[in-house]
């Protein structure tokens, strides 16, 4: 019986192991997930309700990995990487800067190519007015999706499976690499839903999850995923007009239509769906790597975010 506990029980740590953690966690997400549904598809849809329903998944995620981090882990929300000082914003303004000139190059590629056309009006799928108040809006909507994610993906499940994987025959180091990878696997396993996903998009969704997940791994900071996250998503789709993810975005300043073939477009799926989204991401690990290097002086990986320090 005190065997079976202890599958179950870190009594050094005094509190769940790893994989129940991580179960429950993403349990209470999709309960959540499921309750939003139902309450939602009650809602009269007003422009009010248009606006605010697609913050509420990430804004529930996060509530529930806060919850999660006191009643399971033991420990503050704060430290799966949202220590808001002058590193982490220094971090997330080079990711803004990464995020928006990557899908630039990306777009300018597209455009010098002859593969974009140009409509004559912005983008308005939302009942807000004037188009630059509902673009302005959508930002808002990009960042709190993007630090969702990001405080799920990186901060909670990836900080969680590296201390769950510090086991003797692997050691900190291997274990934050292989948390790294897998957390890279299920957010790309959570793109298949998405419309039009195919077998690139899914591949250039796990090169973005090890783009996120280098760059928590190496600060021990959110600051650089979110705004890399944040700056590629509204500039694909609120700027210049890309489809992200397979969604149409709702505002954009350019209304652009594509000719160029989908493997390098990546057609209705948007650049993550192409050759030229495999570039950009391919190209923001290295950047990212210098700018940390570059930033603080040294690169490596922050092994104590394998490790666990009780409160």
């Amino acid at each position: 019986m005190k065997r079976l506990a202890r599958a179950f029980w870190n009594p050094d740590q005094r509190r769940l192991r790893a994989l129940w953690r991580l179960l429950l966690q993403l349990a209470l997400i999709l309960l959540a997930w499921w309750l939003l549904g139902t309450i939602a598809r009650q809602l009269p849809q007003t422009p009010t309700v248009e606006l605010i329903v697609p913050l509420l998944p990430p804004l529930v995620a996060m509530l529930v990995v806060w919850l999660a981090s006191a009643l399971l882990d033991r420990r503050r929300v704060v430290d799966l990487g949202l220590r808001l000082d002058r590193s982490w914003w220094a971090d997330f303004a080079f990711g803004l800067v990464l995020g928006a000139g990557l899908m630039t190059a990306v777009f300018a590629v597209a455009g010098t190519a002859g593969w974009i056309t140009f409509g004559t009006a912005p983008v308005l799928t939302v009942a807000i007015r004037p188009a630059a108040l509902a673009v302005a809006l959508m930002f808002v909507d990009s960042a709190v999706l993007a630090s969702g994610e990001e405080l799920v993906f990186r901060g909670y499940q990836m900080r969680n499976l590296a201390e769950g994987l510090n086991l003797r025959a692997l050691g900190p180091r291997a274990a934050l690499m292989l948390g790294l990878v897998l957390t890279s696997v299920f957010f790309a396993a959570l793109h298949l839903p998405d419309p039009n996903a195919a077998t690139l998009s899914t591949l250039n969704s796990f090169l973005g999850g090890l783009l996120f997940g280098v760059a928590f791994a190496c600060t021990g900071r959110l600051g650089l995923p979110i705004g890399l996250h944040l700056a590629w998503n509204f500039t694909q789709g609120s700027v210049f007009g890309f489809p992200v993810s397979g969604n149409a975005p709702r505002a954009a300043l350019l209304n652009i239509d594509e000719l160029g073939h989908d493997l390098w477009t990546g057609g209705a799926y948007g650049p993550e769906g192409g050759l030229l989204g495999t570039a950009a991401l391919a190209a923001a690990i290295p950047l990212t790597l210098g700018w940390i290097r570059l930033y603080s002086g040294s690169l490596g990986l922050k092994i104590p975010l394998a490790q666990y320090h009780r409160l």
